[in-house]
């Protein structure tokens, strides 16, 4: 069961790249799979096809093929178990053999669940691939100790002042409702950029079946170039009438996934082009303060 999973931190064009991803043949994009749990009896938590989760009928046919539990306080402990594993602070645990075999041998039921919602979301979706965009590095460790995943890390990564820079903006979640993503500091932002790819290069690609590195402003110059190579990287085979012929993509009908940036509702033409507003807008002093918290990482990964 081959699992794509898209790690690094959040507005770094993840939502984008899956969609365009769910249009090939072979792959199902699931989204935020990770908040599954958590968002299932969240009243408002919509699917990317308008409907709510529980009505909508992919993922309620999902939830009943895999789940085995009856009742919302389950979940909401299965949820509190992953939470808990998932905290950033302990990433660096996840890189030793005892500490995984300790929370393996802690909490089979939730792996036991985890591995069951992945076969029921290949099964029903006929994919040969699930795009999963949680980011979060813990979570996609959690994904690599499970035997039936064949897992593919892809790291996307964005400028750090772009993403600082976007966190600071107010996103409806859904297009006709009136609840507000969350909003980041620039500090804060620089802080988790840090800590969510190195976290992904130190520790997540190690227990990876494969691994590979894509920058958003790659992307966004070259749509099609990135696509067919992210498709090559999980062995399969692209259908390449199906990707954007220039810098913009027509989402035919809206997929089913979890969560994630609101223009996974958007049906019609998308255009795909850098999100440069930081360059003008960005207040200089957050500029400043961003660019030096990230700067030994940023130099790593490329960024001047």
């Amino acid at each position: 069961m081959k699992v794509l999973y898209v790690a690094g931190q959040g507005r770094c064009g993840s939502t984008l790249l899956g969609r365009l991803l769910g249009q090939q043949p072979t792959f199902v994009y699931a989204g935020e799979v990770m908040n599954l749990w958590s968002q299932w009896d969240a009243p408002g938590a919509l699917c990317s096809c308008g409907d709510s989760l529980q009505l909508c009928q992919f993922w309620s046919s999902v939830m009943k093929s895999c789940w085995s539990g009856s009742d919302r306080a389950e979940r909401t402990r299965l949820a509190e178990i992953q939470s808990a594993a998932c905290r950033t602070a302990k990433l660096p645990l996840w890189a030793f053999d005892a500490w995984k075999g300790r929370t393996l041998r802690q909490h089979p039921d939730y792996f036991n669940q985890l591995a069951s919602l992945y076969r029921s979301i290949a099964q029903h979706s006929g994919a040969s691939v699930i795009v999963d965009t949680s980011k979060v590095p813990t979570y996609g460790v959690l994904l690599g100790t499970i035997s039936e995943v064949d897992l593919h890390v892809l790291h996307m990564i964005r400028d750090p002042r772009a993403v600082a820079y976007s966190w600071t903006r107010t996103k409806l979640k859904a297009p006709r409702g009136a609840e507000v993503m969350a909003t980041y500091s620039p500090l804060r932002s620089a802080v988790r950029w840090d800590a969510y790819n190195l976290g992904t290069t130190s520790v997540l690609t190690r227990g990876a079946s494969r691994s590979m590195r894509l920058l958003y402003e790659d992307f966004v110059l070259d749509p099609r170039g990135s696509l067919e190579a992210v498709v090559r990287f999980v062995a399969e085979e692209p259908d390449l009438d199906r990707f954007p012929t220039s810098n913009e993509a027509s989402m035919i009908e809206p997929l089913h996934s979890v969560s994630g940036n609101p223009n996974r509702f958007a049906v019609g033409a998308m255009p795909i082009r850098a999100d440069d507003e930081w360059r003008e807008e960005m207040r200089q002093a957050d500029r400043v303060m961003v660019s030096a918290a990230t700067w030994p990482v940023r130099r790593w990964f490329g960024y001047t």
